[in-house]
């Protein structure tokens, strides 16, 4: 009963924390683990059936708009600012930062541990691999991995548009027909969703 009710308090302490009615537009349902962090929330802009992994760090101070459907798996990194260093006022780098909006497509699916540089617009139905770190565009279909990222594999870029356009994302038939990846049971872990 005591961690019952501990545990109750962290996760409304949590939430309070990553300040999610401050967010620029929520659409809902999506998921949000208690463990995301997200930086600047006002100028965040989550669609429905998304999925923000434990650990994620979301920097939105020069904007992030993640599109419907879209996973982010644990410990991925989106930074939409860089600090000023192109300059003749002081060493390392300035006080002001640079601000390069991130677009992230729908449908897109962004690996463990991956990192997404400023500026950057992932198109689509992407994936973006495992520990990746994203410094240029990746269209709409493409598979990429490495650091710097690089194109490995390209989808079927006719299913991307039919499955983004009649909404065959992930999240929203797990939860309409409460499936399950094999060998795993439905997520009962209601209070990570957003509604």
């Amino acid at each position: 009963m005591l961690a019952s009710l501990l545990r109750s308090l962290y996760y409304s302490w949590r939430r309070k924390k990553q300040r999610l009615n401050k967010v620029k537009q929520l659409h809902r349902p999506t998921f949000i683990h208690i463990e995301a962090v997200l930086k600047f929330p006002e100028k965040i802009e989550i669609g429905r059936y998304c999925r923000i992994g434990k650990y994620c760090n979301i920097d939105g101070e020069g904007g992030v708009t993640i599109g419907d459907g879209t996973l982010l798996a644990p410990h991925v990194t989106l930074l939409s600012s860089s600090h000023q260093y192109d300059q003749q006022e002081m060493l390392p780098y300035s006080s002001a930062d640079k601000a390069l909006g991130i677009v992230i497509g729908r449908g897109c699916w962004i690996g463990w541990g991956a990192m997404v540089a400023p500026g950057v617009v992932i198109g689509d139905g992407a994936v973006v691999g495992m520990g990746a770190v994203v410094t240029k565009n990746v269209e709409a279909g493409s598979v990429v991995v490495g650091n710097p990222a690089k194109a490995v594999k390209q989808r079927d870029i006719a299913f991307v548009q039919q499955a983004v356009e009649n909404e065959h994302f992930y999240l929203k038939l797990l939860s309409e027909k409460q499936i399950a990846r094999s060998g795993r049971s439905p997520d009962k872990n209601q209070h990570f969703w957003v509604y």
